[in-house]
């Protein structure tokens, strides 16, 4: 399946999107994003920072704990040009999709519930 037929990202990118725009905090006032949606860097830091985490737990689980290079490296790597390359892609073809996702990630109703 593909981003377009079942929308842009899933629970946990929506919630470190949401993260990255208003920390851990409710939006100072009801937060809308902007008409063409978030910004694909913001959107992109999310993706970078899940998949530092999933990396990091695969190593932890398949081997010891060696030293890792610094995060801002990793953050201004091929990594990270690769995933923000291919969500600007996704957002000039599928603008529909994005603003949907845009919408989700700044309402999140139910990111206080426990």
């Amino acid at each position: 399946m593909s981003p377009a037929q079942d929308g842009l990202g899933d629970k946990p990118l929506q919630e470190v999107t949401y993260t990255i725009l208003f920390g851990s905090e409710w939006p100072a006032v009801i937060a809308t994003p902007p008409l063409g949606g978030i910004l694909v860097e913001d959107v992109t830091m999310a993706a970078v920072l899940l998949t530092l985490a999933l990396e990091e737990l695969a190593h932890i689980v398949v081997m010891a704990p060696q030293p890792r290079p610094p995060t801002q490296n990793l953050l201004s790597s091929k990594i990270f040009k690769y995933i923000q390359s291919a969500l600007q892609a996704f957002r000039d073809e599928h603008e529909g999709e994005w603003i949907q996702f845009s919408n989700t990630s700044v309402t999140l109703s139910d990111h206080w519930t426990a």
